[in-house]
């Protein structure tokens, strides 16, 4: 008797044992269906945050592990009122190039935006602080504002970010570190009645 190849596949298997055909036709599906569920995840921002101590309806983000580009930070995250960005947050996410900040936030951590990719970024009006070394080396960074709601900015907040050449800063600024500007390329500074 002449069998080809492909008839042996399709050969009757005893109860019970699965054949590696059917296997092959089951298994293929099931991974399109995961995959195609997974896509809308990958696609959105991502974030580690953690519950704030004081309050435990309010978190604060630690890190950001999305996609490159431009950023909006959510003003809450599972039911959460987001409204701090720790240390270290967004440290050398050089792909971040925009980013919108939600004005429940009230403070930025220290070194939280150090070494991104930054371009240009303004300040939220609900932010009160800014750390130490916030946007410390964010090379791309052309222009900063400010709003008057902040009333400190930490030392080195902007050191070595050579391409800062506009700085808009709200009246409500009482502190600002040393070196917080140091070795940038400021050609311009404004202190303004920004709110």
């Amino acid at each position: 008797m002449k069998y080809e190849q492909h008839d042996k596949a399709l050969e009757r298997t005893p109860i019970g044992v699965v054949s590696p055909l059917a296997r092959v036709a089951f298994t293929w599906p099931v991974l399109v269906v995961l995959l195609l569920l997974a896509v809308p995840a990958a696609s959105q921002a991502q974030y580690y945050y953690s519950i704030n101590a004081n309050n435990t309806n309010t978190v604060t983000i630690t890190g950001y592990y999305g996609p490159d580009g431009d950023v909006s930070v959510p003003a809450t995250i599972d039911g959460l009122s987001v409204t701090s960005i720790g240390a270290n947050a967004f440290y050398e996410s050089i792909g971040v190039t925009n980013l919108t900040i939600p004005s429940s936030v009230a403070t930025i951590g220290d070194y939280a935006f150090s070494e991104c990719g930054l371009i240009a970024f303004a300040v939220p009006s609900g932010v009160t602080s800014i750390g130490e070394g916030a946007f410390e080396n964010c090379a791309n960074l052309a222009s900063i504002t400010i709003p008057g709601s902040v009333t400190n900015v930490g030392l080195l907040a902007f050191e070595d970010c050579a391409s800062l050449t506009n700085a808009i800063i709200g009246y409500g600024v009482t502190a600002i570190g040393a070196s917080a500007f140091y070795q940038t390329s400021l050609t311009t500074s404004r202190f303004l009645a920004v709110s």
